[in-house]
């Protein structure tokens, strides 16, 4: 997952609609960055297998928190 000038690793599997992400290495990351799972410069959705990619693009959208931490509409 692309998250500011770097990438972290996926941690776990992705469940329903939530991913997590090991930002241990990565320096100054914060509450609302952008993170990237897949798009420009992501290569590793390219080695997942095929039965994933279905779900995982079907409910693929834009999601983002709102400056005081609320889920925006």
């Amino acid at each position: 997952m692309a998250i500011r000038d770097g990438t972290a690793p996926l941690v776990g599997k992705i469940a329903m609609d939530t991913v997590m992400a090991d930002i241990s290495q990565l320096n100054g990351v914060r509450r609302g960055d952008r993170a990237l799972l897949f798009g420009p410069g992501v290569d590793s959705f390219r080695g997942w297998a095929c039965p994933l990619l279905v779900p995982v693009l079907l409910s693929a959208r834009r999601r983002w928190l709102n400056r005081d931490g609320s889920k925006a509409a």
